[in-house]
């Protein structure tokens, strides 16, 4: 809070920070606290599993961050494999050699890392493999166009399944009602983030979740109307992929998620038969040449 201004928002004061070099000193005080008050939780609670995430700017890359968060692990006594560090992909793609070089020596100290506003850098297919990525955040412009674009639909499922095919978790940012929360579910989202889920929250406020959760207690969390985020999802039709060419499933996948079906697939007739034995689907897009044996045979 600024004194005659009440809360300045981070959109507001993050781009000057930047522009000026500011975010440097703020990110590290960020990064302190945060692996502080994580060791104070993980001691609190150790049977309870606390990971957190931190951003990292553009600037921090360009200031010795591997060396500043080594000395802050040694000052903490935190476990890096419990933080996920993010970093935008307009960050990765200004220097992409040095931002791939300074991620792997991230990634060799055991950290999470995460590509935030994923989307909206125009990274390259060349690059990403490369990287030493755990995790997707899918941009919240493309999120909020759910159930009334049919681009950012498109575009959502090609990113969730895009991550799947790297074997990477993917995040959906800016979740902010119930239809954009079913829709991703349907999608295979992994993750969602957004006021739907919890606004924020102070330190005080997240400790007294964990100590709940630590007695066993049940946590909602919190919800723009005021109720907790219980919900009823919509269960979308299931069609079940059939085929032994994975660019083939892929694509299939891609295009039915968008269209807001749930995707089941096997590479193999024997597996197919088995995941339609388990689940029933409403359909079957069946390859007639499969290496096991016949469509024909499947049917």
């Amino acid at each position: 809070d600024r004194p005659g201004f009440g809360t300045v928002m981070p959109n507001d004061f993050i781009p000057a920070a930047e522009l000026s070099g500011v975010i440097v000193p703020i990110g590290k005080w960020v990064l302190r606290e945060s692996f502080r008050q994580a060791a104070v939780w993980h001691q609190a609670y150790p049977k309870t599993l606390v990971h957190i995430a931190v951003n990292v700017s553009a600037r921090q890359f360009q200031t010795g961050l591997v060396r500043t968060i080594r000395e802050l692990l040694t000052e903490t006594g935190l476990k890096a494999s419990t933080v996920c560090l993010e970093v935008t992909e307009t960050t990765i793609m200004a220097d992409i050699e040095g931002a791939i070089r300074i991620l792997d020596e991230l990634k060799a100290l055991g950290f999470k890392i995460s590509i935030d506003d994923y989307g909206t850098g125009y990274s390259s297919l060349e690059y990403l493999h490369r990287m030493p990525i755990d995790e997707l955040k899918i941009d919240r412009s493309f999120v909020a166009g759910l159930g009334d674009n049919a681009v950012s639909g498109a575009i959502v499922a090609s990113i969730i399944s895009l991550a799947q095919t790297m074997n990477q978790e993917v995040v959906a940012e800016g979740v902010e009602t119930r239809e954009q929360l079913d829709r991703i579910r349907t999608m295979g989202c992994d993750f969602a983030q957004g006021y739907l889920i919890a606004r924020p929250v102070t330190s005080t406020e997240i400790g007294e979740y964990l100590a709940a959760h630590a007695t066993g207690q049940t946590l909602l969390s919190l919800d723009p109307t005021g109720g907790d985020s219980t919900f009823t999802p919509w269960i979308a039709d299931t069609v079940l992929i059939i085929d032994d060419a994975p660019d083939v499933r892929m694509l299939a996948r891609m295009c039915l998620t968008a269209a807001g079906f749930t995707v089941e697939e096997a590479g193999k007739g024997a597996a197919g038969l088995e995941l339609a034995r388990r689940s029933p689907p409403a359909c079957v897009v069946l390859d007639v040449g499969l290496p096991d044996m016949s469509g024909t045979e499947v049917c």
